[in-house]
């Protein structure tokens, strides 16, 4: 099935990209985008096959295959000593409830907290720079509580929620963890939060509460720091995302329209008109069609003159 968009796809933001001359940032800097390694790709298609991949290795060479230097055996060391150590904590809860409290309290104590002053600060998003800076958002923190619970034998799992990533715990009814905030959420907290995000008449459905697969949290990720990369104006890194996504979760069209469109202001002319060109076969009826005709046109015009 062809998904035509995300719930933080480029269109939130396609109006700041105008299609600029032949002299736009990509060929005054000679610049190309990070090309994705193997070993995500090797990921990218097992966790399309249904493997059952390991969440926080995951996010790991996500984070190795955008920067440099990152340490990846620094970083399961220090989820196995966080793990251990809350274990201990956790030996005394009755239940899950208790449990929970206790994690989130044991995550405080050990310095971790949402980075509020800095939540588009891109190092929120890579596992590795919220272990070692203590600071992440809530996607990142939920992943840290998840990878020291199930550490401590306190199994929990992501929730995809709109607009704010949660935790829960494996049974039913589940207790649910807001890892950014340190708290546990209550279900009239939970309706309450959707209708914030999604509008006074949203219905709440547990089905909202669902544990989201790795593949799913790892497309949320890329989406969350591309979104990141898009408000501060970095296009390649909203590139590096787009390609990333793709590979992840290549049931997500808009990110074709959304990579064609970063390419267009960088300037890579011939690829932008093939993924808006693809777009736009996917899905004829899009609201944004007119739109993008329009920009192909400029496009198609631009790579006549350059040829």
């Amino acid at each position: 099935m062809v998904r035509q968009s995300t719930p933080w796809r480029l269109s939130h933001h396609a109006t700041a990209l105008p299609l600029q001359s032949v002299h736009t940032l990509g060929y005054l800097c000679g610049v190309s985008s990070r090309p994705v390694g193997q070993r995500f790709r090797v990921q990218a298609e097992a966790l399309l096959a249904g493997s059952d991949l390991g969440l926080g290795d995951a996010a790991l060479l996500l984070a190795d295959d955008l920067c440099d230097d990152v340490d990846e055996a620094a970083a399961r060391n220090e989820l196995d000593r966080l793990g251990q150590a809350a274990r201990e904590r956790l030996a005394s809860c009755d239940d899950d409830a208790a449990r929970a409290e206790t994690l989130l309290a044991f995550l405080r104590d050990e310095g971790f907290s949402g980075n509020e002053s800095e939540y588009q600060d891109p190092r929120n998003s890579y596992l590795d720079q919220v272990l070692e800076r203590r600071k992440g958002i809530p996607i990142t923190l939920a992943i840290l509580a998840i990878e020291v619970g199930n550490r401590a034998g306190f199994p929990l799992r992501g929730v995809s929620f709109p607009a704010h990533f949660l935790v829960r715990t494996e049974t039913e009814p589940p207790v649910v963890l807001d890892a950014f905030h340190g708290c546990v959420v209550s279900p009239a907290e939970c309706e309450e939060r959707l209708r914030s995000a999604m509008g006074a008449n949203a219905v709440f459905d547990p089905s909202l509460l669902r544990a989201a697969s790795v593949r799913e949290i790892l497309a949320r990720m890329i989406g969350n720091l591309k979104n990141t990369h898009v408000k501060g104006g970095d296009w390649l890194g909203a590139l590096d995302c787009c390609d990333r996504l793709l590979l992840v979760a290549p049931e997500l069209a808009g990110e074709l329209r959304d990579r064609g469109l970063l390419q267009a202001q960088l300037g890579f002319t011939g690829p932008a008109i093939d993924d808006l060109e693809h777009y736009l076969e996917l899905v004829p009826g899009a609201p944004e069609a007119e739109r993008i005709e329009t920009h192909l046109k400029t496009l198609r015009a631009r790579n006549v003159t350059l040829h």
